[in-house]
């Protein structure tokens, strides 16, 4: 239909946990896929600290189909939730670029304040529609007007 909406979707994500822990990593992703139509994850690289730092880190790529565009956010919600609940986080730049993209339809976006921690992420971004704050916490996703 030439609609943009019909493009395939991409977000990239970086996800930080301990070493031991980004084994489930692709367990968490082939979940989430089974339940959403239309997605999948394609694991790019992981990066391992150790002995020094008990983290690695792991860069994602998400796709998803035409069919699923419409569900994107709730999507990105269950994803962050569940990888939340087995002790895996999104890099702080992530969360912005997601927040920014997830408010991509109220753009052009101005971010006014930013607020970032392991477990915490709050951005509020001026619009033309007004302000929207987008919050993280401990793996829930919040966008409300305000």
């Amino acid at each position: 239909m030439g609609d943009e909406k019909s493009e395939e979707v991409s977000w990239a994500l970086t996800l930080i946990c301990r070493q031991k822990d980004s084994m489930y990593i692709p367990q968490i992703l082939k979940e989430i896929e089974e339940g959403n139509e239309g997605t999948s994850f394609e694991i790019k690289e992981t990066r391992s600290f150790g002995p020094v730092f008990d983290e690695s880190l792991t860069d994602v790529v998400l796709k998803i189909a035409p069919i699923a565009v419409p569900l994107v956010i709730e999507i990105m919600k269950a994803l962050l939730k569940r990888l939340y609940k087995d002790g895996i986080r999104t890099d702080y730049k992530e969360r912005h670029k997601l927040a920014a993209e997830m408010l991509s339809d109220k753009a052009p976006l101005l971010l006014e304040e930013a607020t970032d921690s392991h477990y915490y992420s709050r951005y509020v971004f001026k619009t033309v529609h007004g302000k929207y704050v987008w919050e993280y916490d401990k793996g829930e996703v919040n966008i409300r007007q305000g």
